[in-house]
């Protein structure tokens, strides 16, 4: 399994990007959502 560490800046970066298609969209926010932090990782 391969794990993927975010770092700090990343992860602001990335959750303000994701409050910003949230408030335009939930239903892509949540597709964002799944594709970037609940998809299992390629092995």
């Amino acid at each position: 399994m391969v794990e993927v560490i975010w770092g700090k800046l990343a992860l602001k970066q990335l959750n303000k990007a994701y409050n910003y298609i949230k408030k335009e969209s939930l239903q892509s926010a949540i597709k964002v959502r799944e594709e970037i932090f609940d998809k299992p990782c390629p092995q």
